[in-house]
């Protein structure tokens, strides 16, 4: 049921991507749909969860995976990775732990397995080459070796994010209250519907990057983003983040240290 509703939020998506440029959509987009289908929308994922927790069989958990990376492959044409990858993830995480649970039945046999090998270096080359494609750079001329070689050295961006981090951690906004390391949680019962219905508060006037959530929110990306590349960042650009600064941050040195070990532990 709510399913459709997630696609065709998607789908606006995508139009607008169409009619305009990758960062101006990243930096400008706003939904014009009924505010009852972000509502419905937002369900997908938990009914999708509950329903694979209930373990169904291996044929029918199969058709509502499948149908959730459609839904976000719609990312990939957008130009982002991270939906489209996670859900590949979230996938291959639930088969291996089913087949744990389920010896008679081999949920990754031959057949996946041949399917995760091949598709594996075809997938790498694919999120590498977009990187460029939504900036509209012509591929026809880069190698297969230096897709994989630059794909791998920009998973490296976390590195990028401490040494600025580091040098424009003073810079940031001053606030009454401001918590990085558990901002999105923070966010979602402050700003979110819960706080519209039990704090009464007002949700940001954006999702994409803006002055507003640069100052306001608790989203470190957007934070060190805005201070660190400022023009660029307005335009839809972005530094992304990184858990460590956020511990540093807020709780400093000291937090970096115990956060960790609880996070190795937890894993």
């Amino acid at each position: 049921m709510t399913y459709p509703f997630y696609t065709l939020r998607l789908i606006e998506r995508l139009i607008f991507k169409l009619n305009t440029s990758y960062y101006t959509y990243y930096a400008s987009f706003k939904s014009n749909l009924p505010y009852f289908t972000y509502i419905l929308s937002v369900f997908t994922v938990y009914s999708m969860c509950i329903y694979l927790a209930s373990k169904p069989n291996k044929r029918n958990a199969t058709i509502v995976l499948i149908s959730n990376l459609f839904a976000n492959a719609i990312y990939l044409v957008i130009g982002t990775r991270n939906p489209f990858i996670l859900t590949l993830i979230f996938s291959f995480i639930y088969y291996f732990i089913r087949g744990q649970e389920d010896i008679k039945n081999k949920w990754i046999g031959v057949k996946e397995r041949i399917l995760i090998y091949t598709s594996l270096p075809i997938i790498i080359v694919g999120m590498g080459l977009l990187n460029y494609v939504r900036d509209n750079v012509e591929v026809s001329n880069f190698k297969i070796f230096d897709i994989f070689v630059d794909f791998i050295y920009k998973q490296g961006t976390s590195f990028g994010v401490l040494a600025r981090g580091f040098l424009y951690n003073s810079n940031i906004a001053v606030r009454s209250f401001t918590n990085f390391t558990f901002g999105p949680i923070i966010e979602y019962f402050t700003y979110g519907n819960f706080g519209k219905l039990l704090f009464d508060t007002k949700p940001f006037t954006t999702t994409t990057n803006s002055i507003e959530l640069a100052i306001k929110s608790n989203s470190y990306a957007h934070n060190i983003s805005y201070i660190a590349i400022k023009d660029d960042y307005l335009q839809g650009h972005g530094l992304g983040s990184s858990f460590i600064m956020e511990n540093y941050t807020d709780f400093g040195y000291l937090g970096v240290f115990l956060f960790s070990i609880f996070l190795g532990f937890y894993l």
